[in-house]
């Protein structure tokens, strides 16, 4: 919990014990979801730093809304990076890993993909999230890891073991 300074006018208390409020409902959302929306975000923005200025600011605003699933907070918090990484000028990718071959699907895939592999997210709650049946959520997932398996198999014709991963999380969803 914050700390008042002695220098706080007496006004200044129900500001500081709405912030403190508020910061400890954004640690019991960062409890709930902190790897999976620092996965998300690393991964899209790429930037260390302006991924924790989207997760902090996704994290306040879910604290604040109790009736937001972790669904719609890390769908909110996808479409957030991905604006935050068209901004960039200086584009930094991983050359040949899973996050530059996801940012390569088209966008429905794309959008599914991240939410299920990066973001943890069964199809189910995919589908509840965006808006769409589960069936075609499962067809762009089947799209999307066919595209992915096609991109990032190694000289041998194997899958990389960042793959063989994303594919087990995608089975259990």
């Amino acid at each position: 919990m914050p700390q008042r300074s002695a220098t706080e006018s007496p006004g200044s208390a129900g500001r500081w014990r709405r912030r403190s409020a508020e910061d400890g409902a954004a640690t019991a959302v960062f409890d709930r979801l902190g790897s999976r929306v620092w996965t998300i975000a690393i991964a899209i923005v790429g930037d260390e730093e302006r991924s924790k200025a989207i997760v902090v600011a996704a994290l306040r605003r879910a604290a604040l809304t109790t009736q937001e699933s972790d669904a719609s907070v890390l769908c909110r918090l996808r479409r957030q990076a991905i604006q935050a990484a068209e901004a960039r000028v200086e584009v930094h990718g991983h050359s040949g890993s899973v996050p530059s071959a996801i940012a390569s699907l088209p966008g429905p895939e794309r959008e599914v993909i991240e939410l299920v592999v990066l973001g943890r997210l069964s199809a189910t709650a995919v589908a509840e999230a965006i808006g769409a049946p589960r069936p075609d959520v499962i067809r762009l997932i089947a799209r999307g890891m066919r595209t992915l398996r096609a991109g990032l198999v190694g000289a041998d014709g194997a899958p990389s073991s960042e793959l063989r991963d994303a594919a087990s999380l995608d089975s259990a969803g």
